[in-house]
């Protein structure tokens, strides 16, 4: 009989678990016109979708999770469509406009005044001085049931004044990481997503709020006001479509408070995003932003991040979701450059386990859940995952190509571009020695062969060809990098020393020098993959010669600045 009652218990808590991950959405949808019921309107959360009766009423338990990441889409043959972001507890009286008489006063033209008026407003509805906030922080990722990553952390946020044009910064301060990686699938790297409230700032970030006041190929239109978080808002939906073709169109719907027209919430879905560089192309890209008014201001409150890839038949899924805990507007200190989360930093590699810290947040971390703000990967889907893992890792062996190709994608090589000046003075009495052929564009490509060590070449030519006279250099270098001031934007110290070959042409002449060279490149880090440069290099005296009318007379020592990349 107790084993009995103990069953039926835990069902009950199960069930209850599964309801709570559904949520109850309805309301009324009319004309804009004539404030008529409007039945037959399609009613959308995610794939989930109903129509509104006879009196324009609709109803339907949908995912939670759905709902808060995907919102609510009304649609009706003859009226423009209608976005919403989810409301928890809310009873939704939504009005729609006719295409064919649309009115002016719900359009809003990019010289109307409450989109301005709203940007205008930003240095005095959001703090004028540095806050840190604090907070949770979910991030998970998982492709072709064969591999996952996820990630709970505390995060810690520097949000600089809203006036400033200073960026955010963040840390993580604890993080659990649970990873299960097929060794078979080619690895993607997994960029920082830790960092997602730095980007979804749209009061800080203004790149969408410029996008919207572009006048080409924009529609944005005030659909209406809605209650949202105790607050009366305007309501605006706009779908761009970018001239760069960075995205094939962007869907944005905004809330903006009547009262001081600050930016409450806003929903932005990319759609068709293709490949840039070693990004892979994604299907789409949906970030939610929300603020929340303390005394006067207003302050991030939560962000939510889901980014669907097209890669061959694995469709990689990101999703993110970052709820604030606390926020500090007194003692708002600086995150040390050291510790920052930087865009092109890998998340696999960002581990700090501290499972006191994060055991202290475990209860909000599952409140969240069953709120619906995070996302929990089911069992059974993880289950797939680790059983097609350990069947795909069986008798795994490395190909020699997979060996190159996680090498070059480690920390292991260095790439730079500069302005050289070339070690020789060429001269004539007879002809114009233009001043460029001392100078040369050059390149430089450095493996790393053990620890600190680097062997790699360097190609420098002069950056412009006159009177048929071409200089230009090549040399092979074995360095050793000295990583000075840790603690701050690192000093790269790296001394190199190897083979130098020295070029000169003239017509259908050439004339060449060898010699040993010693040299010293120090580079002052801007990001984590790019540093400021400055080299010096000697070789040894060598002769004088003359290539027909021209006077070669080499130089013992030669400089350069530049950029150098990393991984």
């Amino acid at each position: 009989m107790r084993f009995t009652c103990l069953v039926i218990a835990l069902l009950l808590i199960y069930a209850n678990a599964a309801l709570a991950q559904q949520t109850l959405v309805k309301g009324n949808v009319l004309d804009s016109k004539n404030n008529s019921k409007l039945s037959g309107v399609t009613v959308k959360v995610g794939e989930q979708a109903t129509r509104t009766d006879r009196n324009g009423y609709f109803e339907m338990a949908v995912p939670l999770k759905t709902a808060t990441e995907r919102g609510i889409s009304f649609s009706h043959v003859g009226y423009l469509n209608l976005n919403l972001i989810y409301q928890p507890n809310h009873i939704y009286q939504v009005t729609l406009t006719e295409k064919s008489t649309e009115l002016r006063e719900v359009l809003i033209a990019p010289d109307d005044d409450i989109i301005k008026k709203a940007i205008k407003k930003i240095p005095e509805n959001y703090p004028d001085k540095p806050t840190v906030i604090k907070g949770i922080q979910r991030i998970q990722k998982w492709r072709n049931n064969s591999q996952y990553f996820k990630s709970d952390a505390i995060v810690k946020a520097y949000i600089p004044p809203y006036t400033s044009q200073e960026k955010t910064t963040v840390t993580v301060l604890s993080n659990q990481l649970d990873t299960v990686y097929d060794k078979t699938l080619k690895y993607i790297r997994s960029v920082g997503n830790y960092n997602l409230i730095e980007f979804a700032d749209i009061a800080h970030n203004k790149d969408v709020l410029k996008k919207l006041l572009k006048k080409r190929k924009l529609d944005y239109r005030l659909v209406g006001k809605q209650m949202y978080n105790n607050h009366k808002v305007f309501v605006i939906n706009s779908m761009l479509k970018d001239t760069t073709q960075k995205y094939k169109r962007l869907e944005v719907t905004l809330y903006i408070d009547t009262a001081s027209y600050a930016f409450v919430a806003a929903n932005l879905a990319y759609y068709d995003i293709p490949r840039i560089g070693p990004f892979i192309a994604r299907k789409e890209i949906n970030q939610r932003v929300a603020y929340e008014k303390i005394g006067n201001k207003w302050y991030l409150a939560e962000v939510h991040s889901k980014n669907i890839a097209a890669y061959k038949n694995e469709e990689p899924h990101s999703v993110t979701d970052f709820i604030r805990t606390d926020l500090d507007t007194n003692t708002a200190e600086r995150i040390a450059y050291k510790d920052r989360v930087q865009k092109m930093d890998d998340v696999l590699l960002i581990e700090k386990g501290n499972m006191k810290e994060c055991a202290k947040y475990s209860d909000i971390f599952d409140g969240a859940e069953l709120a619906g703000k995070l996302q929990r990967v089911p069992a059974e889907k993880l289950d797939t995952i680790k059983k097609n893992n350990l069947a795909a890792s069986v008798n795994y062996k490395k190909s020699f190509g997979r060996k190159v190709y996680d090498y070059i994608r480690g920390d292991n090589n260095r790439f730079s571009y500069g302005l050289n000046k070339l070690p020789i003075n060429v001269s004539s009495s007879s002809i114009q020695v233009p001043t460029s052929v001392g100078y040369g564009l050059g390149m430089s490509s450095y493996y790393r062969v053990y620890g600190n060590w680097f062997l790699g070449y360097e190609i420098t030519s002069s950056v412009l060809r006159r009177n048929e006279i071409g200089t230009g250099s090549f040399a092979l270098n074995l360095s050793r990098e000295v990583t000075l001031n840790e603690n701050g934007r690192p000093i790269v110290l790296t001394p190199q020393f190897g083979y130098q070959a020295i070029f000169v042409s003239y017509k259908k002449l050439e004339k060449s020098y060898h010699s040993i060279n010693l040299g010293m490149r120090a580079s002052y880090e801007l990001s984590r993959t790019k540093a400021f440069f400055l080299t010096y290099s000697r070789i040894p005296k060598l002769k004088t010669t003359d290539l027909s009318v021209l006077t070669l007379n080499p130089r013992v020592s030669a400089f350069g600045l530049g950029i150098v990349f990393k991984k």
